[in-house]
């Protein structure tokens, strides 16, 4: 359960992944989540917000997901990255691994792991 109300920036531009992430899924944990729709808004919203934590969409509009995160590295952002993928990216989700993200959800993914990705996540930044 989140004590300190964590900040999650979400960057997903489907609005019904948005709803069962943020409404669903974080908020009724006392998250707090922001959601963006694409990239490049993601990394003007991370320098003002400072996120506890990131969920991007492999996919999202603007910059890929791996541009993302190479990105957010040049920033010096200390933030947890979960991607979101669909099952048949798996191969792009590794190269993301390996770019510097804490750790993956695959789509479509029920709430609780979503809750379970990022609770394993803010353990970094507890």
């Amino acid at each position: 359960m989140a004590k300190s109300k964590e900040l999650i920036l979400l960057i997903e531009s489907d609005p019904d992944i948005s709803d069962v992430i943020a409404r669903q899924a974080l908020q009724p944990l006392g998250y707090r989540v922001e959601v963006v729709s694409d990239a490049n808004k993601a990394i003007k919203v991370a320098l003002q917000l400072t996120p506890d934590l990131v969920i991007a969409d492999l996919n999202s509009s603007g910059l890929s997901g791996k541009d993302l995160l190479v990105a957010f590295g040049a920033q010096n952002f200390q933030f947890p990255v979960v991607v979101l993928a669909e099952k048949e990216q798996e191969s792009e989700v590794m190269q993301t691994l390996r770019l510097g993200a804490s750790d993956y959800l695959l789509w479509p993914a029920r709430e609780t792991e979503v809750v379970n990705v990022v609770e394993r996540g803010l353990k970094q930044t507890r």
